[in-house]
């Protein structure tokens, strides 16, 4: 996802989104100030190692291909945006911006189809 993240920043100019560090921090109440970058990296693995496992239970029991990669997609999102939004980082998601909506869904694509 950091080079999706990296090439899409390249065209449309956004700068590097700190949500994930908030919603860190918030959880686990770490001051975010000092190491935006690191949490935000926690996050990220952090979620990779929740969700990762249900992709490779999926996968032992045939689930595979573009179809387990769109449920994976959605596992993937929900996953976030619950967390995201109990931590108190975002809004209910169907109140962002469709730009925001749009990149965010673009790069839990990039992940579901990698990992799948």
């Amino acid at each position: 996802m950091t080079v999706s993240n990296k090439l899409e920043q390249l065209f449309t100019g956004r700068p590097n989104s700190y949500v994930p560090a908030h919603t860190t921090g918030n959880t686990f109440g770490i001051s975010r100030g000092r190491t935006p970058d690191g949490l935000n990296h926690i996050h990220h693995w952090g979620m990779g190692l929740i969700t990762a496992p249900v992709r490779a239970i999926m996968a032992y029991n045939g689930m595979t291909g573009p179809y387990a990669s769109f449920i994976f997609m959605a596992l993937r999102l929900t996953a976030d945006e619950v967390l995201e939004y109990n931590a108190g980082t975002t809004p209910k998601p169907w109140t962002l911006p469709i730009m925001d909506q749009t990149v965010d869904l673009l790069h839990k694509f990039v992940f579901a189809f990698v990992s799948g």
